[in-house]
């Protein structure tokens, strides 16, 4: 609303860009809620020079409900190759998270009961290790960025895999890009709630 009213002032052409499909991702959170997001869409897509998604899923999702618009274009999220560089250069000097010991699975990014609840892989880690699959000689699964998981303690007490999970605290972006590097697999926990914007 605030680039609408921007864009009107100063006469110059606005381009939106739909990282995340606010009205599509949260469509659960009440009516009233509900209404102010397709408010901000209609503004938007009726006065918007150029729209910009990162997905073609969301375009589309956009295209059926706002009909064939020659101003959408799909530009997906990108890196910085030099951002590998730097990290390579801070793994010097940085210590290991993980146990060279064990299996590391690592996860960066927040956790929450309505789009990435970890809890199904808790089960999952729980059943493989009453199978004798998995125990803390040969696994740790570390969580980084995703609080501190006392919210989950009773259930990683309940399923006995307390010991092959940790959540620690907070880092960099590139320190936990040398992370992501160093662990044996990389861990996404990705509801259906999110997938317009897989690529």
């Amino acid at each position: 609303m605030i680039a609408n009213r921007l864009a009107k002032y100063s006469n110059k052409p606005w381009v939106a860009d739909y990282r995340d499909p606010a009205s599509h991702i949260n469509s659960n959170n009440g009516n009233w809620l509900n209404k102010v997001h397709k408010k901000v869409d209609d503004v938007t897509f009726t006065n918007a020079d150029q729209l910009t998604f990162a997905t073609e899923a969301t375009q589309n999702t956009y295209k059926t409900q706002y009909g064939q618009h020659d101003k959408f274009n799909v530009l997906e999220n990108g890196f910085d190759e030099n951002n590998f560089i730097l990290a390579d250069e801070l793994a010097k000097t940085h210590k290991t998270i993980f146990n060279q010991e064990k299996y590391s699975l690592y996860y960066a990014g927040g956790l929450y009961a309505d789009g990435r609840d970890p809890i199904p892989l808790f089960e999952a880690i729980s059943n493989l290790k009453r199978k004798g699959v998995l125990d803390e000689s040969n696994f740790e699964l570390i969580f980084q960025g995703s609080g501190d998981g006392l919210e989950f303690a009773d259930t990683l007490k309940k399923l006995n895999v307390d010991n092959l999970v940790s959540f620690i605290k907070p880092t960099s972006f590139l320190l936990a890009l040398v992370n992501m590097t160093r662990a044996d697999s990389l861990l996404i926990i990705q509801d259906s709630r999110f997938n317009l914007q897989i690529p």
